[in-house]
């Protein structure tokens, strides 16, 4: 078949959004002819551009469009607007590769927002929407524990995405898909709350079995005391480290012999280290500043016994699979992506009825790993079956493949 991928982030890299682009771009490729209407910003287009005529091989074709033809209009800061204008004038230049094409399929893979509609909708060929995500919104219990500017921030995300899903544009766009796939189980209600009739839930992002062996081979850290606790990611209120520290406090006030180590930069950094010493935990929380991936899984993963992750809001979270694949148990709260990705098996999903209950069901979980002696054991063991059989590429491409054959026309 000859496929059309859109993708605004993509490039050959294992960063998450363009990462994903390029895994599924490849998977396509086995069999299909590729063409990736992609965006972005320049530098990543031309590396990829560049990537690919160095690779022939690999029967892949990027066509960059830029809204209002201008790459640089846009910056970081506006990216929102930037793939919103996308979307709503990709079907000008589809259209015109459609006419050369003639394309039997249409792929959306990123942005991976679900609310943002697309006008290649009007397009012909079926539509496959996703993995998509960001269906999740931080817990109504804890938009009120956040401060100000957190809140304004919140707010404001909050506010465009309900006006993105009153847009006829995104209701046109589900009707068209013949198959919607939800990176968590949060979007895929919201999907099936837009009456997207098949729904189906699928990450992201996926490891090979080489990765997933490589990770497996970290080897198990010392048993506490102390019991050793890590968080990863950019400092930034939606990532809930705040949470991870109260919970030290509760562990600390209960005895519990602990270490809890925070690997990120951000700018929530200054009230992360505020909240660290109102708490009286400076001995026995870190922030460890920023390290490289290699770093954080030599020197972190391999000395940690579970993986702290209380996110507000998150379509996958690569930080907690990458835990998983390492034996690491995983702890968060339930919604968003790292909620799909946890089973009681391999790690907890606590409540979000309120912050403090989430504080002391996370204060819980830690302890509870050591419950009994072969209790962190098999929940290590769990987490790496876990990543093995539903997270790896092979799986990914198999899932995708069977979609592709599914709506291939009878007569190619």
């Amino acid at each position: 078949m000859k496929i059309l991928l859109t993708a605004f982030a993509f490039e050959p890299c294992e960063t998450s959004e363009p990462g994903a682009a390029w895994r599924f771009a490849n998977i396509a490729a086995r069999q299909h002819h590729v063409t990736v209407l992609t965006g972005g910003f320049p530098g990543p287009v031309e590396r990829t551009r560049a990537y690919l005529e160095n690779h022939p091989e690999l029967r892949i074709r990027a066509v960059p469009f830029w809204p209002l033809g201008f790459p640089k209009l846009f910056g970081w800061k506006l990216i929102n607007l930037h793939y919103w204008l996308w979307q709503r004038q990709l079907l000008t230049p589809a259209l015109k590769l459609h006419r050369e094409i003639r394309f039997d399929l249409i792929h959306h893979v990123t942005l991976s927002r679900y609310w943002v509609g697309s006008s290649i909708s009007r397009l012909e060929p079926p539509l496959i929407w996703g993995p998509v995500g960001s269906g999740g919104n931080t817990p109504l219990s804890f938009a009120g524990d956040l401060p100000i500017r957190a809140k304004c921030a919140n707010q404001a995300r909050e506010l465009s995405a309900h006006l993105c899903r009153l847009d006829p544009l995104l209701n046109r766009t589900l009707r068209k898909a013949s198959i919607c796939f939800a990176m968590n189980r949060d979007t895929a209600l919201k999907l099936r709350g837009h009456g997207v009739q098949k729904v189906e839930e699928l990450p992201q992002i996926c490891f090979s079995s080489n990765r997933l062996g490589e990770l497996g081979k970290t080897p198990p850290p010392p048993m506490p005391p102390p019991i050793r606790m890590l968080s990863i990611g950019r400092l930034v209120y939606w990532k809930g480290f705040q949470y991870g520290i109260q919970a030290c406090a509760e562990l600390k006030r209960r005895g519990v012999s602990f270490e809890y180590r925070i690997v990120g930069w951000g700018p929530f950094e200054n009230n992360l280290l505020t909240l660290i010493r109102k708490l009286n935990l400076s001995s026995c929380v870190l922030l460890a500043g920023r390290m490289t991936n290699e770093e954080v899984l030599d020197k972190e993963m391999a000395r940690a016994h579970v993986l702290l992750h209380p996110a507000l809001h998150e379509s996958f979270g690569n930080v907690c699979l990458e835990a998983l694949a390492c034996g690491r148990p995983v702890v968060c709260l339930n919604v968003g992506g790292p909620a799909s990705q946890v089973t009681p098996a391999c790690g907890y999903a606590v409540s979000v009825e309120s912050p403090q209950r989430a504080v002391i069901e996370i204060a819980d979980a830690v302890e509870g790993l050591f419950s009994s002696p072969d209790k962190w054991q098999q929940m290590s063991e769990a987490a790496r079956t876990r990543a093995n059989h539903y997270f790896s590429l092979e799986r990914l491409e198999s899932r995708i493949q069977k979609a592709y054959a599914d709506l291939e026309p009878r007569n190619s």
